[in-house]
């Protein structure tokens, strides 16, 4: 790597500090909660000393993050922040910052044989590990919502998989739209119930073999609630085009498309939730997704052909 790509890569780690510093800033200006303003604020405060750092090692005049990149970037954390609460939106953050995580210890690769500016990176990485991230674990422990968030989305994710199979399959059998919405709602209603109720028993179960532990993050009827309540409210996504009346090749064209929509954006999410790599789940996800409701419609081109049932 020459001084030009060197230059260029630490710049855009200096930026991506910067831009951190500026939204933590935007997070505390905007919350309620004092605790949590604290927090954001020191954090801020974490992501403006790295800055400083970064600058030791590379010119950054007139290197600042561009304007689009920071309203696109407030939009987005600030939907996160309205839908699911700040945590979410911490989780959000928290996953860039693996990122950059990883590089930095790249970065340090650049100077060998210069032990002031490792010494630099050095700092920067354990700072870290000692202020930074202990700080995001504090947001959590203050905003409960990211535990409830598992529910929501793995219930959502079951909600699209399991109806869009369903009803794709029914749309390869059956020619009307309306009887393929009425089994795709039997289906969505009886795995709604199987979730919750699982939600519920599961919980209880945790609860009574761990009693001694404090802050159990949900109760039985919590967890019920946020898994069975997205669980519907995902079904509602492979169901509405036989609703509307599409039917046959075009109702379940137009149900795998707005199933696979959705289902990226909840994988995404889930990614983010749990750390785990935004692109490969989103990609695993909808290969199972989809490749389920593939042989669900061939079974039911199966029924119609071989069979001779359709109505």
């Amino acid at each position: 790597m020459d001084a030009e790509e060197r230059d260029s890569y630490l710049l855009g780690l200096y930026r991506e500090e910067v831009l951190h510093k500026r939204v933590y800033r935007k997070l505390a200006s905007v919350e309620k909660d004092k605790r949590l303003k604290a927090v954001l604020s020191e954090l801020s405060g974490v992501e403006s000393y790295h800055a400083n750092l970064w600058s030791q090692l590379v010119d950054v005049k007139g290197s600042g993050v561009s304007r689009l990149k920071l309203q696109f970037t407030f939009f987005i954390l600030g939907l996160l922040r309205r839908l699911f609460g700040l945590s979410v939106a911490i989780k959000a953050i928290e996953h860039r910052e693996m990122e950059l995580y990883e590089k930095i210890g790249s970065a340090a690769n650049l100077f060998r044989g210069d032990e002031k500016r490792r010494g630099i990176i050095s700092e920067i990485k354990a700072d870290e590990m000692r202020r930074e991230v202990p700080l995001q674990k504090r947001i959590s422990e203050y905003s409960k919502v990211i535990e409830n968030i598992r529910d929501i989305t793995f219930g959502m994710n079951d909600g699209l998989v399991e109806v869009l199979a369903a009803t794709v399959g029914l749309g390869a059998a059956l020619q009307t739209p309306i009887l393929v919405a009425i089994g795709g709602l039997i289906v969505a209603v009886s795995g709604t119930l199987s979730m919750a109720g699982g939600a519920y028993i599961s919980t209880q179960y945790e609860s009574g073999v761990r009693s001694k532990r404090k802050n159990m993050h949900s109760s039985p009827i919590g967890s019920a609630f946020y898994v069975g309540l997205p669980y519907i409210f995902g079904a509602v996504f492979p169901l509405a085009p036989f609703v509307l009346g599409f039917g046959g090749v075009a109702g379940i064209a137009y149900s795998m498309i707005l199933t696979a929509i959705v289902l990226a954006i909840v994988a995404a999410l889930i990614a983010v939730v749990t750390n785990k790599s935004i692109s490969r789940r989103v990609a695993t996800t909808l290969a199972i997704s989809l490749g389920a409701a593939v042989v669900t419609i061939l079974l039911g081109a199966y029924v119609r052909q071989v069979l001779h049932i359709s109505v």
